[in-house]
């Protein structure tokens, strides 16, 4: 398991190295201010999106990843947390 600190006021998008079904992915987190929301885009080793979805809070309950691959994240907007489970 893997956390990492999502700065919620950061107006710049985030990006985090994540470790999904055994392959390296870069993770972007931005805020969309017409969705009033954050998103999450992950890209693979060449730069090529594999996913763009919103980014739900949830109690370590909603897999972000869900259909996607078999590793499991979370996000949880009260501790500020995304957590990654290989």
């Amino acid at each position: 398991m893997t956390n990492y600190i999502v700065q919620q006021q950061s107006p710049q998008a985030q990006q985090y190295n994540v470790q999904l079904d055994g392959d390296s992915y870069t993770a972007s987190i931005y805020w969309l201010a017409v969705a009033q929301r954050f998103y999450i885009s992950i890209y693979d080793s060449a730069g090529d999106i594999v996913l763009n979805t919103a980014l739900i809070s949830s109690n370590y309950d909603i897999d972000i990843l869900a259909g996607y691959f078999n590793s499991v994240m979370y996000y949880n907007a009260g501790d500020t947390i995304l957590q990654v489970l290989p």
